[in-house]
């Protein structure tokens, strides 16, 4: 379950005018990466659904990768983004010289595309991110040890890191002895019958991350069992709100809310029986929409 492959990079612009952008940027980084990717990789119609070149298109592959292994509890030929993108920038206004810091947490045989991410975002520079098109430059992307991967314009390709989960989970289990709460630093969106879930419980952190894990190694072909542990117990609420992140959809033209659940909790003595687990969540996030950085939280001992 934990032999997930990935790679973790931050990437840093510099503003070179002044700017306005919104609170929530994963989205309009998101939003970027994929019109670059169609402008400069796409030699059809931008029908995807008719493509003949949907199996081994780069953009299909990096923004909505098909499952290799099929999942009971996802529909068959459902899409699932391979990456994740964190931003906790908040300001909404730059002035030129400014500088924006993000992260992009790449699964699977998508690290593969590494490479499009730093050309996609370094060919946006002049066209800007956001509505109010704000114009940057891409001045360095590094690993999770801060080794430049990209820097005064050169690609230094060896100092991308392979991970794994279960190494992760390794490093973490030194540092958490026992785990006591959950954080969600970003909203957390359950849905059951098609509706989201105000008031979560324990069950919907189990089940979020279990899926979660399961679809990730599906991604790369790998089939786990899909059984969902049950464990005893509660949470208790801490201190948590419902909060709707504001992002525009321009293939839909419209303004969209995020809504989910942030804050933090009191997990049960039994999530130690799947401790391992809950400690990948932190870098694979759990729940709906991960792509654009929700369901984010950290583990903590108090």
């Amino acid at each position: 379950m934990l032999n997930i492959k990935y790679t973790k990079a931050k990437f840093i612009f510099r503003f070179t005018k002044d700017s306005i952008l919104p609170q929530f940027k994963s989205s309009a980084l998101r939003g970027v990466l994929g019109k670059a990717l169609i402008t400069f990789n796409c030699i059809g119609d931008e029908n995807c659904n008719k493509c003949y070149f949907k199996k081994s298109c780069i953009v299909q592959n990096i923004m909505s990768h098909g499952l290799r292994e099929q999942v009971e509890f996802v529909p068959k030929n459902t899409s699932i983004s391979s990456f994740v993108i964190e931003c906790e920038d908040e300001r909404t206004n730059f002035k030129k010289g400014d500088i924006l810091e993000f992260y992009i947490t790449i699964f699977g045989d998508s690290i593969v595309f590494f490479p499009q991410y730093l050309y996609a975002f370094q060919a946006m520079e002049n066209v800007g991110l956001g509505s109010y098109n704000a114009k940057y430059e891409l001045v360095q992307v590094s690993n999770d040890i801060e080794e430049p991967i990209f820097y005064d314009n050169e690609f230094l390709k060896f100092n991308i890191k392979i991970r794994t989960l279960e190494e992760y989970v390794s490093n973490r289990f030194q540092q958490i002895p026992e785990v006591k709460t959950i954080n969600f630093t970003t909203p957390f969106r359950v849905l059951k019958k098609g509706k989201l879930v105000r008031k979560i419980n324990y069950k919907d952190i189990i089940i979020a991350l279990y899926r979660r894990l399961i679809i990730l190694n599906a991604l790369d072909g790998i089939k786990v069992d899909n059984t969902i542990i049950d464990l005893e117990g509660n949470i208790e609420e801490v201190n948590s709100e419902w909060i709707n992140v504001k992002r525009h959809s321009n293939r839909q033209k419209q303004d969209m809310n995020f809504g989910g659940v942030t804050g933090k909790f009191i997990l049960p003595e039994s999530i130690n029986e799947i401790k391992e687990y809950i400690l990948a969540g932190e870098i694979i996030h759990i729940g709906k929409n991960t792509s654009f950085g929700l369901g984010k939280f950290e583990i903590g001992l108090f």
